[in-house]
């Protein structure tokens, strides 16, 4: 039986763990740091304190188990979610600063979008039973509660993107900072090129293959649901000069380096962990009403002037199948991608403040 619930049901090797851990130095008081970590379903026969003992490796001080909390919920996401609405008080990584020790605000937070998240858990295979098969080939007729989740789902989409066009004038202005060359800034943001990757051009196989992906292929339902007369977006017009600049600097730019952040560059860094963060409650809560109107779309095709869910029976052959039937056929349609230029801003302060 749950901890969390006197009354689930569940088979209890189902749940994940959030585990809170804090440290305390042999030679002082407790230290102000927290960490939010996680333990999944899979990771059979291990605890919170077999975690602790791992992480004790390499820390002098003695770290110290301070609260946990199970969930049926998805914890990786819930652990994400956690973090990112913190981000204002995250060092690096899973470990946070806390006031005096007090981690009561951390330990509520989870709890309020564990509950929010195991919500969602019928509608999830609700929705997930419906996606298996194809639609009815028809829409359903709008009622009072679809039109009032659509307007409610369309609130918290103005919000969002609000939120999103601030937070990426931000992201512009430190892409720009440091004068003619790219520069990151130490402790905030940082250049790097991604990894060259592979992927299957599963269309291209398909269109040349017609005979052989009947074969080897699976017929699968696919579908994608969309929102109908949703807000548009707002053209900003000091955003838009920001990106063109940085476009051209980045065209100019030779390489890339590191400079020392400054008042302003910090200021700039905690504006945008403040929007970051408050954005976590607004795409929970948008996620929440999007999976109750796709359950309530069911069966149907869609609702009308509300949203569409068309599911139809596509043939797919992924790369495994091929390597199964005809390995050396596969190099004909691995599509290589070439390194890209990342600016990456951190959702952390490894900094004083």
């Amino acid at each position: 039986m749950c901890t969390n619930n006197p009354n689930c049901k569940c088979n209890c090797q189902d749940l994940g763990q959030i585990y809170f851990l804090d440290e305390i130095d042999p030679r002082g008081p407790q230290s102000n740091y927290i960490k939010i970590g996680k333990i999944s379903p899979n990771d059979k026969g291990r605890s919170s304190l077999d975690r602790l003992k791992e992480h004790q490796t390499g820390n002098p001080r003695q770290l110290n188990e301070r609260y946990v909390l199970e969930t049926l919920a998805d914890v990786s996401k819930l652990e994400s979610i956690l973090h990112n609405s913190f981000s204002t008080r995250r060092i690096r990584d899973e470990w946070f600063i806390t006031q005096k020790g007090n981690i009561d605000s951390f330990v509520e937070k989870a709890k309020e979008i564990n509950i929010a998240l195991e919500e969602e858990i019928p509608l999830n295979q609700s929705i997930k039973d419906f996606g298996s098969e194809e639609d009815k080939g028809e829409e359903k007729k709008s009622c009072s509660e679809s039109e009032d989740l659509h307007n409610l789902i369309k609130n918290e989409e103005e919000i969002i993107n609000d939120l999103n066009q601030r937070k990426k004038l931000i992201d512009y202005k430190l892409r720009l900072y440091g004068g003619t060359n790219l520069k990151g800034i130490e402790g905030i943001s940082n250049y790097s090129l991604s990894a060259s990757s592979t992927r299957f051009d599963e269309r291209k196989f398909l269109a040349d293959n017609q005979d052989l992906a009947l074969q080897i292929g699976k017929n699968k339902v696919s579908g994608t649901f969309s929102l109908r007369k949703m807000p548009k977006k707002i053209k900003n017009n000091e955003l838009e000069t920001l990106k063109e600049n940085y476009d051209s600097k980045r065209k100019l730019s030779e390489s890339f380096q590191m400079i020392e952040r400054n008042s302003e560059s910090e200021a700039l860094h905690l504006e945008w962990l403040e929007i970051h963060k408050n954005i976590q409650p607004h795409e929970l809560q948008k996620r929440s009403l999007l999976l109750k109107l796709k359950s309530l779309t069911g069966e149907y095709s869609g609702i009308e002037n509300i949203c569409s869910w068309k599911r139809r029976k596509k043939l797919k052959v992924s790369k495994s199948d091929l390597e199964i039937h005809n390995p050396s056929l596969v190099t004909n349609y691995l599509i290589k991608s070439q390194p890209v230029l990342k600016f990456n801003l951190n959702d952390f302060r490894p900094y004083k403040f």
